[in-house]
């Protein structure tokens, strides 16, 4: 159950994200269309995690992995390197948002890509059951 809301909470922002970026539609930056990317994926993620669909095959989801979590530490390394005089009130509102929102969608990708994908196929095992016993 816990998934299933917090999936409809990470549909809600990628449309959100959606929304606010055709507003700017003239000043598409990449951060932009990076939210938007990273946010579908993860609602998409945990749709198929929560609902057990398949979407994208094993491998697809291994690569969004590496990809996701690589750039979510290209983008916050420059923060501690560069930036020695961050306010303890941003570090801990950047890492909160991290495990609130960002850590479950990278475990649902991580369980998908590396994870059984007896998980993810659960669906369409059920229907060629079905048909099975008719015969």
């Amino acid at each position: 159950m816990w998934w299933k809301t917090y999936f409809w909470i990470l549909a809600i922002i990628a449309g959100w994200n959606v929304i606010m970026l055709i507003g700017q539609i003239l000043a598409w930056q990449v951060s932009g269309v990076y939210k938007i990317l990273v946010s579908v994926i993860y609602a998409l993620a945990t749709y198929s995690y929560a609902y057990k669909k398949h979407i994208f095959s094993q491998r697809h989801w291994k690569v969004w992995f590496i990809i996701v979590l690589s750039t979510l530490f290209l983008l916050l390394s420059p923060l501690f390197i560069f930036d020695n005089n961050l306010d303890p009130v941003i570090i801990i509102m950047l890492f909160v948002g991290i495990i609130v929102f960002q850590f479950p969608a990278l475990y649902c990708i991580y369980r998908l890509g590396f994870g059984k994908i007896e998980r993810v196929k659960v669906a369409t095992t059920k229907r060629s059951k079905k048909k099975t016993a008719k015969k």
